[in-house]
């Protein structure tokens, strides 16, 4: 699967701690692409929603990686795709087109 990341853009990944967390990090390390975790519990929080979308908008990230999509649905429709693909496996969100589905896994 090529995502045609760089290394000037970071991979976000919002997860909770688990061994996809870890796969996708050494994974984007291992080419030369930054990451930034966000924590789980920071993201899920209405209150945090601005400081996340000024993380997204100063950090400008090319691939956001999400663990659980029905979990995280909420925080993604909060974020401004410009551009932002998502990667993950149980989403559906029918006005984002750049979703990624990961399939024949898990």
């Amino acid at each position: 699967m090529d995502l045609n990341l760089k290394p000037e853009t970071p991979l976000f990944i919002l997860s909770e701690n688990s061994i996809d967390q870890v796969l996708m990090t050494l994974a984007a390390l291992h080419i030369g692409v930054p990451v930034v975790v966000l924590p789980a519990h920071y993201t899920k929080l209405t209150s945090e929603r601005q400081r996340l979308l000024n993380v997204v908008n100063v950090l400008d990230p090319c691939l956001i990686y999400v663990s659980c999509g029905l979990v995280y649905e909420t925080v993604l429709r909060f974020i401004p795709f410009k551009g932002v693909r998502v990667l993950s496996r149980n989403i559906d969100v029918a006005d984002a087109p750049q979703i990624i589905r990961l399939t024949g896994y898990g």
